[in-house]
């Protein structure tokens, strides 16, 4: 179970943002120092989930 959440919301002016705990952080505030490659997994796939809405 991730401790994860995104937040998308959109501004007066239509500009739609993405927002979200940064992984690195996540791993220093609950002490998870052995989990790199599954980090750097989780922070590809937020950021390919995140892409998408950048784009619209």
């Amino acid at each position: 179970d991730w401790p994860v959440r995104v937040l998308v919301y959109q501004t007066g002016d239509g500009t739609v943002y993405a927002a979200y705990s940064d992984f690195d952080w996540i791993a220093k505030r609950h002490g998870i120092t052995d989990r790199q490659a599954q980090f750097k997994m989780a922070t590809e796939v937020i950021q390919s989930v995140t892409s998408s809405v950048r784009k619209n």
